[in-house]
């Protein structure tokens, strides 16, 4: 991506004019270099399978901007000025994110795996100095990740969601190693929850929540409240796994506990599914929702091993894999899902 000055007025500018517009094109140079950036001329990057093959059919002739979550829109500030002068054709949304395809073979036949994730521009800040919900129910690095499979005409899609913890807490950096997670104490807390809820289930359907972290210590206290919060919504399963405890030492593969806990609701809100004809064979109807306390580490193994079963029954269901088959079965295809996961955990870290 590059800026392009195009306004021949700066010949005219005053000394401090000048030194005004110098300032403002080195934020531009820093987009330009900043990661993560993507956008597309024909394609509304910010809306995923499903959500784009159920566009009302008038929608879907709109321009993009117009079709376009803007959750996921990052350059809307900068594109109010062509959208107040009806300058459709120059408006293009850019989102932050990751995206990584990769391809191998199966039974002859070629298959294409793309991961993308999005994050949402609701409640931005780095690391420690964004946390937890704020007033609205939108949580610090809010991330939808998808994972598309396209094989033989078919095509699959599956969402999984991350997000800070949906309290209002804050993590006060100091000289520490690991400054200490407070909790707000707010009367609003029990709406904002129910208010960050509501929103998931408007978008994605039925909610299922894996809290990954530690029940002792500061990140206990957390963990506690959070749980304590979630005993207000009834309808909405609330899993606590303690990762570090469980998977230490590298034992990744005792996620397999958790799986085994949560594998009958995870098929039940399955994936979608649609045909080359655009024909909608099966619907995702609900989504898993993961934390830890950055939202990464510890996020990202669990929802690697999440899309893993996933990519298992989507190639299943779409004929590539015998229902005995697995791609873990086969270093190559192992080792590319591995490598598409890596570069989309670097990104989103």
């Amino acid at each position: 991506m590059k800026f392009l000055c195009c306004n021949e007025a700066i010949k005219h500018l005053t000394s401090e004019e000048k030194r005004d517009e110098a300032y403002f094109m080195s934020l531009l140079r820093i987009a330009e270099t900043t990661c993560g950036l993507y956008y597309s001329y024909d394609r509304d990057l910010t809306l995923n399978l499903q959500r784009a093959s159920k566009l009302a059919a008038g929608r879907v002739h709109k321009p993009l901007w117009k079709q376009a979550d803007p959750r996921f829109v990052w350059n809307r500030n900068l594109l109010e000025e062509l959208i107040e002068t009806k300058l459709d054709e120059f408006i293009t949304p850019l989102i932050q994110g990751s995206f990584q395809t990769e391809q191998f073979t199966l039974k002859d036949r070629l298959v294409r795996i793309t991961l993308f994730s999005r994050r949402c521009n609701r409640r931005l800040g780095t690391r420690m100095w964004r946390r937890g919900a704020n007033l609205e129910g939108a949580t610090a690095n809010f991330v939808e990740t998808e994972q598309l499979v396209e094989y033989e005409g078919l095509t699959s899609s599956f969402i999984q969601v991350r997000g800070s913890i949906p309290l209002l807490w804050e993590q006060i950096v100091d000289l520490s190693y690991k400054p200490r997670p407070s909790i707000i104490e707010h009367e609003e807390m029990t709406k904002v929850v129910e208010r960050h809820f509501h929103d998931l289930s408007q978008r994605y359907g039925d909610t299922m929540v894996i809290d990954l972290t530690d029940k002792q210590g500061d990140e206990g206290n957390l963990s506690n409240a959070f749980a304590a919060e979630m005993q207000n919504f009834p309808d909405i399963r609330y899993v606590h796994f303690d990762f570090h405890h469980i998977c230490g030492g590298g034992n990744f593969d005792n996620l397999q506990v958790l799986y085994d806990e949560i594998e009958e609701a995870i098929q039940k809100q399955g994936y979608f599914l649609m045909n080359s004809k655009g024909e909608i064979l099966l619907d995702q109807s609900g989504v898993v929702r993961s934390n830890c306390i950055d939202c990464l580490d510890r996020t990202n193994v669990t929802q690697s091993f999440l899309a893993r079963k996933s990519l298992d029954s989507q190639l299943q269901r779409m004929g590539a894999l015998s229902s005995a088959e697995s791609i873990s079965q086969s270093d190559i295809i192992n080792d590319k899902f591995k490598k598409c996961k890596c570069g989309l955990s670097m990104v989103m870290s």
